[in-house]
């Protein structure tokens, strides 16, 4: 398995550098993975293959900058340089069995013994998730982020928008 990081640097630029602890190596010409993906999709190799093709001989030490004591920073893992509108940030939820029960446990006070739509979506796809060839199976539960405009570099600091406040400090 090939790990990647995306980077930035104020007078570099953007690069995609190949995790190889503790070093990173620095990719030549690759400037996201988005444009990485694209180019193995259109030469129909395989985007690990692409990658360590792309390997220069620059290094950097990945602890610096994990740690954002050096002039490269880290970028989101994933994003559409240029574009933010065309990633989607958006994933499926209770994948977890603990996740599901967690929910469970917290309704379950105010809701009695009745299962709670977490443990009923949960079930489902213990049931149905992996459907048999030819055999429809469950959709998960999906949730939606925002796009490429929400994501945030490693250490930035995350906005909570005023109406979030609201619910918290309502009968103080």
């Amino acid at each position: 398995m090939t790990r990647v990081v995306q980077i930035s640097h104020p007078h570099f630029g953007r690069a995609v550098a190949i995790v190889e602890e503790p070093s990173l190596v620095i990719s030549n010409g690759l400037k996201s993975v988005y444009e990485a993906a694209l180019q193995a999709v259109d030469s129909g190799q395989d985007l690990s293959e692409l990658l360590l093709a792309a390997r220069s001989d620059r290094q950097l030490h990945y602890d610096e900058v994990y740690s954002g004591t050096g002039e490269w920073k880290l970028l989101p893992a994933f994003d559409c340089p240029g574009d933010p509108f065309r990633c989607l940030v958006a994933g499926t939820g209770l994948t977890h069995k603990n996740s599901a029960l967690n929910r469970q446990a917290m309704h379950a006070a105010a809701e009695g013994a009745k299962p709670t739509d977490s443990i009923i979506m949960y079930e489902w796809g213990v049931q149905n998730g992996f459907p048999a060839a030819g055999h429809i199976g469950v959709q998960p539960e999906w949730f939606y982020k925002g796009n490429g405009s929400v994501l945030r570099t490693h250490g930035e600091m995350l906005e909570v928008p005023d109406k979030s406040l609201l619910r918290y400090t309502e009968g103080i």
